[in-house]
């Protein structure tokens, strides 16, 4: 085998990248095929020393069609000298010109077998290195009769992924004659977002002129997340250059992320300054998730900084939503460091509150960082009620643990409620530890109404029992 002429890893990557991006369309789960049995270096010496004299000194005559043949049979039965994927793809590598005919031709029939990632694989480089030589062939035998949609789209792709930076206008052609095909769309949209790394303007002019606004928004998404990725700026620039009003929504926020993960301060920066009200919290929301999925304490630091007078209507509200997937324990550290105000309680209430039912542990260790008041009890009950519909024997460890408090009382209520449609009895114990005489009443009669729904006859043993209740509560409750 010519194992020695190779071409650059970085063209490798690159058919690689172009794989992933024509998933979607055509419905590949994965296009590498692990290989569970990798072979050996003996193996593999000793079957290049077999080729290894009529490789160096007649490397025309070397047939690497059947190479390739030998090499996806032995792939596919997993016999002991199976090739990888990469492995594959260096035999296409090899084919010398007047080969991809039979290449094609052998890798379509694989693609309808149990071998198709890798043939899919195979093809996108095989039809790739086509176009370099005569894309008009190329495109003949991937539109082919009898040739598979998803060989079809993946060879179409592999000829485009050269085409378009060849000659990107003839390209482009072809793809508008061709509007109507199946799988078209799908592969205008792929070849508009390879466009954009090197002619991003002039992608994005197609994508806008298209005729129906569906496909030009796709198309346009795509070229837009190619372009933001390496320069989201000039992206931005171009935008706002445009006249269109739907466009900003579309594309903005997305062009705001990625710009965020690059300069955070300066993508906030951008975002706090925008005058469109539902715009501007949108792209802050963006580019805070963006940051604070990178460095939290640093873009909570960030807009806790804000002086008040220039902080956007609804800070707190961003920064919550914007550390949703941050572990609580983290936010917990980062809370300490935060000064005591209002401004750090409601923050830490919010995030409380909206976590608790993900991770209540977590939302409960933010919530004791609260100074004593109406916002700690409110999330303690908060709290105490996710938890309680989570996991009610965590909740009770840890309504255990905590010291006699009004924020204390407000959880073991919220917990009470909960539990009465189950046990009513364990309600009423849990309702007794109640420190507030006015708090324990109000929890105990509408523990008394609800276990009556349940079990009238229980719960009528109970009130006429209790001396929890008043005369004047029992009459009220026998009442009803």
């Amino acid at each position: 085998m010519t194992n020695n002429v190779r071409r650059s890893p970085g063209w490798i990557a690159s058919v690689v990248i172009i794989a992933i991006g024509i998933a979607v369309g055509i419905g590949i789960d994965r296009l590498f095929l692990p290989d569970p049995h990798p072979e050996s270096d003996g193996d593999q010496q000793t079957e290049e020393s077999e080729t290894g004299t009529l490789a160096w000194s007649e490397p025309e005559k070397i047939d690497h069609v059947e190479l390739l043949r030998v090499a996806f049979e032995q792939s596919r039965a997993r016999a002991h000298h199976a090739r990888t994927t990469l492995e594959l793809g260096n035999l296409v590598l090899d084919l010398r010109p007047e080969e991809f005919d039979g290449a094609a031709a052998l890798l379509a029939r694989h693609v309808e077998g149990t071998n198709s990632e890798n043939a899919l694989f195979c093809a996108l480089a095989l039809f790739s290195r086509w176009a370099e030589h005569d894309i008009a062939r190329a495109l003949a035998i991937a539109e082919g009769k009898g040739m598979s949609q998803s060989f079809r789209m993946t060879a179409l792709q592999g000829v485009l992924s050269h085409w378009i930076e060849l000659d990107p206008d003839a390209a482009v052609m072809w793809l508008k004659g061709a509007v109507g095909k199946p799988g078209i769309s799908e592969l205008k949209s792929a070849a508009l977002g390879m466009m954009a790394r090197t002619s991003p303007e002039k992608a994005a002019g197609i994508a806008l002129g298209e005729a129906a606004p569906k496909d030009g928004y796709r198309n346009l998404q795509s070229v837009i997340a190619v372009w933001a990725d390496y320069a989201p700026k000039q992206a931005l620039d171009w935008l706002e250059q445009q006249e269109s009003p739907d466009l900003n929504p579309r594309y903005l926020p997305g062009i705001v992320e990625a710009w965020a993960l690059r300069e955070p301060e300066d993508a906030l920066g951008f975002a706090l300054a925008l005058k469109d009200p539902s715009l501007k919290q949108s792209a802050v929301n963006t580019a805070l998730s963006a940051w604070a999925g990178r460095d939290a304490r640093a873009a909570i630091d960030y807009m806790m900084g804000i002086p008040v007078e220039e902080r956007p209507e609804k800070m707190i509200d961003s920064l919550t939503w914007a550390i949703g997937q941050v572990p609580l324990a983290r936010i917990a550290d980062i809370v300490e460091s935060l000064p005591e105000g209002a401004d750090r309680n409601e923050f830490v209430s919010r995030v409380a509150n909206g976590q608790a039912w993900r991770d209540p542990s977590g939302a409960a260790m933010l919530a004791s960082a609260l100074s004593e008041g109406r916002q700690r009890q409110k999330t303690m009950a908060a709290v105490a009620t996710a938890w309680a519909r989570k996991d009610a024997p965590a909740a009770s460890e840890w309504l255990v643990g905590l010291p006699q408090s009004p924020s204390r009382d407000a959880a073991v209520g919220a917990f009470v409620k909960v539990l009465t449609d189950s046990d009513p009895e364990g309600a009423v114990a849990w309702a007794e530890s109640i420190t507030d005489e006015r708090r324990q009443a109000i929890v105990l009669m509408a523990v008394a109404l609800r276990w009556k729904e349940i079990d009238r006859e229980a719960a009528g043993k109970w009130i006429g029992s209790t001396d929890l209740l008043s005369d004047e509560d029992k009459q009220r409750l026998q009442k009803q």
